[in-house]
């Protein structure tokens, strides 16, 4: 039997996500890539002339922490050392949003869209290019290797 109560709770806590603004029903992997394309506009607003010195030190002091070997908790710990570094980059993030201009930060989602549609139409082009450097360079290991095999014991 459910009580009023009970049904109000239910609500309250299936609409909580909604309320907060995170969308439930994304997969990790859409997630991931909406991180990345993130990534990808802080880093071209990052370059832009009208981004504030302050954007670019906290863009800075965010990934220098990720990087950096002295952190408040070290990532060899399991659970503590990886949630750290979310939390800083999620803040780093946050920060970076308030502080960036909005015409810089529109300018740099359509750049980075630009990119992310060209990338698609010669990702593949690129992939070909690097399979045949790959298989050209193996063959010629290959062939300098017997080369030198050759020169040193077929002497006799």
């Amino acid at each position: 039997m459910v009580h009023y109560r009970d049904a109000q709770l239910f609500v309250a806590t299936s609409q909580t996500p909604a309320l907060l603004g995170i969308d439930v029903m994304i997969t990790w992997k859409q997630q991931v890539e909406r991180f990345k394309g993130e990534a990808q506009v802080f880093s071209i607003a990052f370059k832009h002339p009208r981004m504030p010195k302050w954007g670019r030190l906290v863009a800075l002091c965010t990934a220098g922490y990720l990087v950096s070997p002295i952190q408040l908790v070290p990532n060899f710990i399991p659970v503590f050392g990886l949630l750290d570094d979310f939390i800083v980059l999620l803040l780093g993030i946050k920060l970076l949003r308030k502080i960036t201009p909005p015409d810089v930060l529109a300018e740099s989602r359509e750049l980075a869209a630009s990119r992310r549609q060209l990338k698609g139409e010669f990702g593949s082009a690129a992939i070909m290019v690097s399979a045949v450097i790959t298989t050209l360079w193996l063959f010629g290991s290959a062939i300098s290797g017997a080369a030198i095999f050759m020169f040193f014991f077929h002497r006799y």
